[in-house]
């Protein structure tokens, strides 16, 4: 689109007065829509609730009242359908690769409050998140787990692990924890499970309860989860996608696979060795399906000695389990046998898991036959046993058939106690399997090879055989092989350059194998059918491929053709499956047909969509219509996929002495015969080049580039009954066989040869003549035909032909009439003529010639004029209206009456053959043999042969050998003209010599040597003439030989390299109508199936019996006379063309040879014209070459741009010595891209309006520096105006910027892709392309991503092909900056959004590292601790010089302490093609034109500046000032390209643009679009306006409030939004704030030019080892200040946003009615402490501790001093947490809560929370006036009614105690102790103007009294408690005190300003704080215990411990007494006594 019809369109803008609505932003805004929007990755994020709001004006109010009911969630989720899960099949699960599985931990939800983090656990790996405090808990952080080389079969059995754990002082506490199998995640849509919860369960339940039991779940997680290889991109993160499920994880069903494994068919003789060992042979099956493996018992085999095959019946039943969808790959059978304590794998089968089963709703379980499975094993080439036996069972596709195993599997449902479980089979199963062997059909295999070349030169001297097998039947092995299913072997001959080829001719041997099969012919046919589109669609591609770069008129033809043709056969195919009618089939054949059916379907409504949204008109059609025929080709593939093809493939060995030295397998299907042709196989009948493989892995693996050879054959296959079609296929040739003969002799010690020979059959068996048996018999005499004979012009029959031409003529009814027969020189001959014969023959009748048919089918030959020889011929192949005459070629045969009988005889035939005719072999009896005899020569044999045949034409015996016998051979000429190459495969480090070498028929030949191999022209023509081909001419054109092309390079050591090839067919050339070749591109091909590059060729046969089609031979080549060059008209077309390459210098240049490249010059070739620039002076000063442009006035390409060399750019250094390396090279191929048909645009003159227009310019600029400006839009301090506030209001997320609508101040346009990569930007290349030089060493194929750069060159090409009277198309070379430039980089980086980190606690300290030229910037003290998605906020200005520093590199890095840090990701930004672009993205233009405010307008140069260098450059016309007088005054215009546009009319467009966009921001964000702000001003705004922060803070908030309420109606909460873009405040604001008008305009108009605006990009981070794997995303934008241009502006201040740091003291007074929850000495007690502290905070504070409170009443006068930073403009609170030591401490922003507690402290356990209170410092609910008014009263101390003294205790005094203890004789009885009652607390009831709330940051001082709460009755059971809640209402709170206390709010300068001491320290001021009047011993926990512990005791055991002290007290005084005196009352006794 030109810049005239921009305007235009922007125009009609004005004319249709569009409403914000219908604003048209442009195609190109349109498609990046989506990339493009102002949306958060948080704002998008909507709930289902918020949803529902959009169909009605619901309140808020109602909708969390429900949301509360439910214990806080605001998400309603719903369980996954699952409907998604397991739909596809896995491909190649079983190799392995390199896997990367991606978590992503979003948030939880239903969790308890605290510190969290979670731990993922898998394979034995641990990693973990970062910590969060949130209440509703947020991570948004990437864990990544790695797997190297492991099979995705095994990794979808491992689990993996969620768990959610909380930090503690000594590790972590498990919270709850999800499991499930990787296998769940795989079997997802895309590998992954995006944005879905988990439910968490307990910790280890899986391990212990059963799997039925019923428990409560511990929250939800929301995770993202996804396996992907290394090679691929990750999924898009999207944290909500707005359906909120729950995976459960479990989707995953248990199945038993049964297979039933009933016997072992066919199995070789060579597996049977018991007569050489003595032990028992048995054989038995392990069958492996994923890591289950089980094994059938072992059994003996039952050899059939006729056959020479054995079976070995199992009949057994096993089970295995698997898990349903799977992604197993393959079931594997291992068939071994046991010989004593030796166990041998003698083969293996693979059944393919994927082709048995269908996932999805409509799919079905594995099912399996039951069938036959083809078990092989490799073949031995080696004569080393060890070797051997390593390899056996190895390879699975190997070439040694071993037996046949029969099989059926089935699914059914899980059996835990059966797993791996062996069963005999029943009866009936296996009768039914019985029935299925028993239905055979005998089938019939034939191989004709015509050829067999490029026989690799290691057999060179080998005796050569092809021999032919179908599984135990044909020529199994060299020691059973049979004449009629092998060749003869024989020694290779030269083919003229390298390789070898066969001496087979116009007798080709045939292979033959006859064997009986099970009937699938309905599985053959269905499937072939169904083949036949992908055959098709394989021809195409190929076309499509050949055709070129950038041919669009052959591409769209071909794809035209393609895509009908495709059509009629999807139609075709869908009739044939519905007319199906499924007979005899198992259950898979019935599922296949119903998939078929199903699937036919959705390839039909996948093709109508596809081929009609492909533009043949686009430029990269080749490309689309390429990727769309893969596509449907992978499609049709599967289709045609059938497992239970059963019958083995056709194996064709190559054999040399015995051994295998190759082998190939062809299918059935491609071979098979039907009843009808499109039911037949692709290869039937028809000659194919089949490619021998290598016999061993080993040397597939290390001989890629190397041939065995290349068979010809034609291959059929099909019922006995039908070889009469075989024989059609094999016509004009005839099917012959013969019985052989030896006569072999031997030298003796003479050294002569003996006279005795020796006959040997053709078993290489002594006999003297083969017997005819079962009805053969001899035809002919015997003949010598040894080895070596290629062409056999006599097979001993005594039968010539003689021929003529029949000539018809049309008559006038249209019928054809006999005119006159001719002879060969075209002489008439009469009808008595072809009666005459000579004597002695017999003659036969006239009859068609079907060896000369060059015509139809018939053989006729059309003309319009009837000349048929000579000059003037001129006929047709095909009939038409206009023929008049037609001619055909008749035979008639003569059989010669004097044959000699007696050559009949085989003793008589030898003595006439002399000492003649013998081929000689030096040693062995096999050969090879050679025609002439040399002096080492031992043996010489001679061949005879005999024709046999037998009464019945289908017989067949394995003695005899079949040729098939062309009786016509031709002389042919093959002309291949090779033109030149493009882009080829590097040989060597420096540019080699390459040929190309082309092999055909039995000859080769090569082109000659020339230099450059990887853009080679070699511009030849190789001709092979005379080349003898056996067969029909007829058959020749419908199947032309096969020509083998190989592109070869020469190595420095003359070693060849292989360059790829290719396979194609001529085209043949037998009559003057005949169309000849076109040189077409030919991409060549590697072994692995990759390829690189291509090659110009056309390839011609012409017959040479008709010497005038033959063109003359092309002229030599100059100074080669063997050498022929391309003739004229094979040349393509050549046309002049005008080349325009702006050289503009060079970039990034690497090392050559470890020097700097320092003076560079580059060499250019295109066509036949070179040039060469100057080398620069020195690339450090200045890469730039001083004269850039180069011009080619006339250059020849040709007309095909498609069919033209490339243009080759070769960078050179500059070196001493006259040196000059070659660097690196630049291939341009496509030069379609850079054709132009645009006509030049003239320059105009135009002095005096630029003048006039600088003027203007001044004028307005004069204008702006006289305005007085505004500095500031800040309306509320407190929340000043900044650059966050335009970035976070641009993405719609307006509670984070407040007062920015309102300023009328413009948005930013936030992109979720790079800058050059929206918009159609195209990455700034439409002034200059880079164009990467390669170095010329050898590379991989087609990645360009390892292919080693050399350096870059920064260029622009231009072709446009000359035409008379018009000039070329010329490069706009008018550029802002030519040279070097400096200037100011200013790099703003914002923000990282999902950093991803290998480490295993999932810690990431993020910084920013910059580089550009030899500049570093590292920003690692300013690094981001533990956090995903940092917020930098960094402005680094950096001083460049374009271009020698273009390159600006971003790193983030991963702060790490003790090792280096690591790399997370990079992004790198070109600064030339930012500089040099017509885009301009030096800086973005913003959307108006603001001169007020914080955030001005920030170029260096005004709109009217830009506007006029714009249309300078543009070559536009000069920009006209207009005027026009209206309504409001003067109103200016400009005018530019005859448009003009009006400052009202942009003013209108602006504010329908800016009012779409945020509309846009609001749909995706789940919000309503607001067409008109003054009707919703005065309205409450509904849920769908809210954000998820909105919804989480009101949620949070009605919690609050239901705290605080009794029963009552929760209050309405509105949420004030800010007025928006489509408010008249803003509106009025925006022009206040705008500039001159001129200046508006101008800005309008260059925005309408898709100029870049003011944005901010996100530019995806990656490293170099992580592959495409996305390591985060950095939000950015750079500003590029050239320093010419004048005074730099003024940067933003992007710096994080800097809380405010407040000081709040609380100042606690009292106490009152504390309800105590405990006793102490029978009284109820509390030891009361108040604690305070702010959401965020680590520690809270707390007061000392009121000991022994009995009265409910605590005096503390305690001042808390809580320091907390604040965020104004979101409204938060800044908590930090330092989960390390020597880091920074991670900041995260929390409501602003100050939580108040009231404890009841205890000495040995717990503390006990009595009550609380929340209160939101932004909603703060003051304080109570008076305790009573909610029904708390102070306590007064009761007074005794009786006067005791202080001895009396509390039962009693002491004056009635010895009356009492009297009377009831209870002095020491123990007394009842009676507890004192806790006192009951008070319900909650809110008091009148309890809902008035305050902001604190408003009010900054309060004070009152505030209810401590609890919603739990403190002191009853549960059940009485839930009793009395019932009685008191729903959700009752209980009033546990209150707590007296003032409040203060300072800031920090003014808490410096005027200090307050902790607790009651000085200074001591507001309030003045007491000591609190409390006893002293309230304040000690024991002094407080001593007295109320004395006082206990004294009240209920006084009396009791009173007396018994008393007694105690009597008692010692009565022993002391007597311890006293007993010695003299002793002695008073004895005195008494004496």
């Amino acid at each position: 689109m030109t810049v005239k019809e921009k305007l235009l369109k922007v125009k009609q803008k004005f004319k249709r007065g569009d409403s914000s609505s219908d604003v048209d932003s442009g195609p190109e805004r349109d498609r990046d829509e989506d990339d493009s929007d102002n949306e958060s990755r948080n704002t998008s994020k909507t709930s289902k609730s918020s949803k529902k709001s959009k169909s009605g004006k619901s309140t808020g109010t109602s909708e969390m009242t429900e949301l509360s009911d439910d214990g806080g969630s605001d998400i309603e989720l719903l369980p996954d359908d699952g409907k998604s899960f397991g739909k596809r099949k896995l491909q190649d699960t079983d190799k392995p690769c390199t896997w990367n599985v991606l978590v992503r931990i979003i948030e939880a939800k239903d969790v308890s409050t605290g510190s969290a983090r979670v731990r993922t656990i898998f394979d034995g790996n641990s990693k973990m998140t970062r910590t969060v405090t949130h209440a509703i808990p947020k991570w948004r952080q990437n864990i990544l787990y790695t797997i190297k080389n492991q099979p995705l079969e095994k990794l979808a059995a491992k689990v993996l692990t969620l768990r959610l754990v909380r930090p503690t002082a000594l590790g972590e506490s498990s919270v709850g924890e999800f499991s499930c199998y990787l296998s769940e995640v795989i079997h997802s849509p895309d590998r992954s499970v995006i944005a879905k919860w988990v439910a968490l369960g307990f910790p280890g339940m899986d391990d212990e309860e059963p799997d039925d039991i019923a428990y409560e779940n511990c929250g939800f997680l929301k995770v993202t989860l996804s396996v992907y290889r290394i090679d691929e991109s990750p999924p898009t993160l999207i944290d909500d996608d707005g359906k909120e499920q729950i995976w459960s994880g479990a989707h995953l069903i248990d199945y038993t696979l049964k297979i039933r494994v009933f016997s072992v068919e066919q199995l070789i003789r060579q597996m049977i060795n018991e007569r050489k060992i003595k032990k028992k042979q048995r054989f038995y099956v392990m069958v492996q399906c994923g890591a289950h493996k089980t094994e059938t018992t072992m059994e003996s085999a039952f050899l059939d000695e006729d056959a020479n095959i054995a079976s070995v019946k199992f009949e057994q039943e096993i089970y295995l389990p698997i898990q349903w969808p799977t992604v197993i790959s393959e079931i594997i059978f291992s068939l071994f046998d046991k010989k004593g304590r030796g166990k041998t794998c003698i083969g293996k089968a693979t059944l393919p898991m994927k082709m048995i089963y269908e996932p999805g709703e409509t799919g079905y379980l594995p099912t399996f036959g039951p069938a036959f499975l083809n078990v092989f094993d490799c073949e031995r080439v080696t004569r080393f046993s060890i070797f051997s036996r390593k390899m056996r069972g190895s390879q699975q596709d190997g070439s040694r058939f071993v037996g046949r195993l029969f099989i059926a599997i089935d699914c059914v449902e899980y059996m835990e106690k059966a797993n791996a479980q062996i069963m005999h089979l029943d009866h009936s199963p296996i009768m039914e399997a019985e029935s299925i062997c028993k239905n055979l059909e005998w089938y019939n295999c034939f191989c004709s090879m015509s050829g067999l070349n490029m026989i690799n030169p290691q057999f060179a001297s080998d005796p050569v055989c092809i021999m032919m097998s179908i599984g135990s039947f044909g020529s199994t092995s060299n020691e059973f092989r049979s004449c009629n299913s092998s060749t003869l072997p024989a020694e290779p001959n030269w083919d003229g350059c390298k390789y070898f080829t066969m001496p087979w001719g116009n007798l080709r041997p045939v292979a033959e194998v006859n064997a009986p099969w099970e009937v699938i012919e309905h599985r053959i046919e269905m499937s072939n059918v169904l083949m036949k589109m992908t055959n098709m669609l394989d021809t195409m591609i190929w076309e499509v491929r050949r055709i070129g770069n950038k041919a669009i008129d052959h591409v769209s033809s071909v794809g035209m053709e393609a895509l009908e043709c495709l059509e009629q056969q999807i139609d075709s195919a869908s009739k044939y499956l519905g007319r199906i009618n499924p007979v005899s089939s198992n259950a898979l054949d019935r599922h296949i047909l119903d998939y078929r059916k199903e699937k036919i379907l959705k390839l039909r409504e996948h093709f109508e969509k596809e081929a009609f949204s492909i533009d043949y008109s686009d430029g990269e059609v080749d490309a689309k219509l390429l990727r769309m025929l893969l596509k449907i080709r992978s499609m049709t593939l599967e289709l045609a996929e059938d497992v239970q093809m059963t019958i083995p493939p056709v194996l064709i060995k190559m054999m040399s002495h015995g051994k295998l030295i190759g082998f190939a397998k062809i299918p059935i299907s491609e071979i098979f015969q039907s009843d009808d042709e499109a039911q037949s196989g692709e290869w039937c009948g028809r000659t194919r080049a089949i490619n021998i493989q290598w016999p061993t892995l080993v040397d597939q693996r290390n001989r890629k580039r190397e041939h065995v050879a290349v068979l010809h054959a034609k291959m059929w296959f099909g019922r006995t009954d039908q070889l009469t079609k075989w024989k059609e296929h094999v016509q004009p040739a005839d099917i012959r066989r013969f019985m052989e003969m030896y006569e072999v002799q031997t030298k003796g010690l003479a050294l002569k040869w003996k006279d005795e020979a020796d006959i040997y059959d053709g078993k290489w068996e002594k006999t003297n003549e083969v017997p005819l048996e079962n009805g053969w018999n001899a035809v002919g005499h015997w003949i010598v035909m040894n080895t070596r004979h290629m062409f056999v012009p006599k097979l001993g029959q005594h039968t010539v032909h003689d021929k003529a031409f029949e000539i018809q003529k049309r008559t006038e009814d249209g019928t054809w009439k006999h005119f006159k027969y001719t002879d060969c020189y075209a002489d008439e001959l009469k009808p008595k003529d072809l009666d005459k014969h000579a004597k002695g023959w017999e003659v036969g009748s006239w009859a068609q010639d079907k060896f000369r048919n060059n015509g139809d089918e018939k053989g006729w030959v059309y003309s319009t004029n009837g000349v048929f020889f000579g000059s003037g011929v001129l006929t047709d192949r095909e009939e038409k209206v206009h023929h008049n005459f037609r001619k055909r070629c008749i035979k008639r045969p003569r059989k010669h009456e004097g044959y000699n009988k007696e050559l009949e005889d085989f003793e008589h035939f030898r003595t006439t053959m002399g000492n003649e005719n013998w081929e000689y072999s030096p040693s062995k009896k096999e050969g090879p043999y050679h025609d002439l005899e040399d002096r080492t020569d031992r043996i010489r044999r001679r061949r005879y042969v005999r024709e046999v045949e037998n009464k019945d034409p289908d017989s067949e015996d394995p003695r005899f050998r079949v040729y098939e016998y062309q009786m016509q051979t031709g002389k042919w000429q093959l002309r291949c003209y090779i033109m030149w190459g493009n882009d080829l495969l590097p040989v060597v480090k420096n540019s080699s010599r390459a040929f190309v070498r082309i092999s055909f028929a039995q000859y080769s030949k090569q082109t000659l040597l020339v230099d450059n191999s990887q853009n080679p022209i070699w511009n030849e023509t190789v001709m092979f003439k005379s080349v003898l081909i056996a067969g029909g001419t007829r058959d020749i054109m419908k199947y032309p030989p096969v020509v083998s092309v190989e592109v070869v390079g020469e190595c420095s050591n003359n070693e060849e390299a292989n360059l790829g090839h290719f396979e194609t067919k001529p085209n043949v050339i037998c009559g003057n109508t005949d169309v000849r070749g076109t040189p077409q591109w030919f991409p060549l091909k590697f072994s692995n199936g990759r390829t690189r590059g291509a090659v110009l060729a056309c390839f011609e046969l012409y017959s040479e019996e008709d010497k005038d089609l033959i063109p003359l031979e092309p002229k030599c080549k100059h100074n080669y006379k063997e050498r022929s060059e391309i003739p004229t008209e094979f040349r393509p077309q050549f046309d002049k063309f005008h080349v325009q390459f702006l050289c503009w210098g060079v970039r990034n240049l690497k090392k050559h040879k470890l020097l700097a490249v320092r003076r560079p010059f580059v060499g250019l070739t295109i066509g036949d014209q070179e040039f060469t620039l100057q080398p620069l002076k020195d690339v450090r000063r200045d890469p730039n070459f001083p004269e850039p442009m180069i011009v080619f006035g006339e250059v020849i390409l040709p007309s095909a741009l498609e069919l033209s060399p490339p243009l080759i750019i070769n960078l050179f250094d500059a070196r001493a010595f006259n040196r000059q390396p070659l660097v690196g090279s630049c291939l341009v191929s496509d030069l379609h891209k850079y054709v132009s048909h645009i006509v030049p645009k003239v320059k105009s003159d135009h002095a005096e309006r630029w003048e006039q227009l600088d003027l203007v310019i001044t004028e307005e600029f004069d204008q702006i520096i006289r305005m007085v400006r505004v500095p500031t839009l800040t309306t509320d301090p407190m929340v000043p105006l900044d650059w966050w506030s335009r970035y976070y209001a641009s993405m719609s997320q307006f509670h984070r910027s407040p007062g920015y609508p309102e300023s009328g101040m413009e948005y930013v346009r936030i992109f979720r892709r790079p800058l050059e990569q929206m918009n159609g930007y195209n990455n700034f290349s439409d002034f200059l392309d880079t164009f990467p030089f390669v170095k010329s060493m050898k590379g991989d194929f087609d990645d360009p991503e390892e292919k080693e750069k050399a350096g870059e060159l920064k260029c622009r090409l231009l072709i446009s092909k000359l035409k008379k009277g018009k000039p070329p198309a010329a490069i706009n070379t008018v550029v802002d900056f030519v040279g070097p430039t400096r200037c100011l980089v200013r790099v703003y980086i914002i923000e990282a959004n999902g950093l991803i980190s290998n480490a295993r606690k999932g810690r990431v300290d993020s910084y920013v590292k910059l580089h550009c030229g030899k500049q570093n910037v590292n920003l690692k003290k300013n690094y981001r601790s533990e956090c995903c998605d940092p917020i930098f906020g960094e402005r680094v200005d950096m001083t460049v010089t374009i271009p020698l520093e273009k390159d600006l590199k971003i790193t983030v890095m991963g702060k790490r302490r003790i090792l280096s840090d690591q790399e997370i990701g990079s992004t790198t930004i070109d600064l030339e093609n930012r500089l040099l672009t017509k885009w301009r993205a030096t800086g973005g233009l913003s959307g108006q034109f603001t001169v007020q405010g914080e955030l001005q307008w920030r170029d260096q140069m005004t709109p009217m500046e830009i506007l006029k260098s714009y249309c300078y450059k543009m070559m536009l016309s000069v920009p006209k000032i207009e005027s026009r007088q209206t309504e409001r005054g003067e109103e200016k215009g400009i005018t530019i390209e005859k448009i003009t546009f009006w400052f009202s009319e942009v003013l209108h467009v602006f504010e329908n643009e800016e009012i779409a966009m945020l509309n846009s921001q609001r749909q995706k964000a789940g919000k309503e679009n607001f067409s008109d702000g003054s009707d919703q001003q005065n309205e409450d705004v509904s849920d769908g306006s809210w954000d998820e922060e909105d919804l989480e803070r009101e949620k949070e908030k009605l919690k609050w409030e239901k705290h605080r309420s009794k029963g009552k109606p929760l209050k309405k909460v509105t949420t004030e939004k800010a007025e928006t873009a489509d408010g008249e405040l803003r509106k009025k604001a925006k022009m206040r704030i705008m500039g001159s008008q001129l200046q508006t305009i101008a800005l309008f108009i260059l925005r309408q030019m898709n100029l870049v605006p003011e944005h901010v990009e996100s530019r995806p981070l990656f490293s170099d080892k992580g592959g495409r794997t996305q390591k985060g995303e950095l939000r950015m934008f750079v500003d590029i200040f050239p320093m010419e241009y004048g005074a730099i502006p003024a940067p933003f201040n992007i710096a994080p946003r800097k809380p405010i740091n407040y000081q709040l003291r609380i100042a606690v007074m009292d106490v009152r009615g504390a309800i105590p929850v405990k006793r102490s000495f029978a009284e109820p007690v509390s030891d009361l402490y108040v604690k305070a502290f702010i959401n965020g905070m680590t520690k809270g504070h707390k007061t000392d501790t009121h000991f022994r409170v009995l009265d409910g009443t605590g005096e503390f006068n305690w001042r808390f001093l809580l320091n907390f930073d604040y965020n104004p403009w979101e409204k938060k609170v800044v908590a930090y947490t330092k989960n390390r030591f020597f880091c920074k401490p991670v900041e995260e922003l929390v409501d602003p809560i100050l939580v108040i507690e009231l404890w009841d402290k205890n000495k040995f356990r717990k503390d006990r929370l009595l009550g609380d209170i929340e209160l939101d410092l932004l909603d703060f609910i003051e304080g109570i006036g008076s305790p009573s008014d909610v029904g708390v009263y102070s306590t007064k101390k009761r007074q005794r009614g009786v006067k005791c003294p202080k001895c009396c205790t509390r039962r009693g005094c002491l004056c009635k105690c010895c009356i009492f203890c009297f009377e009831t004789k209870c002095l020491c009885g123990k007394r009842k102790v009676k507890k004192k009652p806790f006192p009951k607390p008070v319900l909650f009831v809110e008091p009148e103007g309890y809902d008035d709330t305050v902001n604190i940051f408003e009010s900054r001082n309060l004070y009152g009294w505030w209810p401590m709460l609890t919603e739990e009755y403190p002191h009853e059971e549960p059940q009485n408690a839930k009793k009395k809640n019932d009685d008191v209402g729903k959700d009752p709170k209980w009033i546990m005190g209150l707590v007296e206390m003032d409040m203060l709010l300072l800031t920090k300068q003014e808490a410096d300003q005027e200090p307050a001491g902790k607790k009651r320290s000085e200074p001591n001021h507001s309030p003045f704080l007491e000591k609190p009047d409390r006893k002293s011993w309230a304040n000690s926990w024991l002094v407080s215990r001593i007295k109320p512990c004395i006082k206990y005791f004294w009240h209920y055991y006084g009396l009791q411990i009173l007396l018994w002290l008393i007694i105690i007290v009597i008692l010692i005084l009565t022993i002391f007494v007597l311890l006293h005196t007993w010695p003299t009352i002793l002695a008073e006794i004895i005195k008494a006594i004496f």
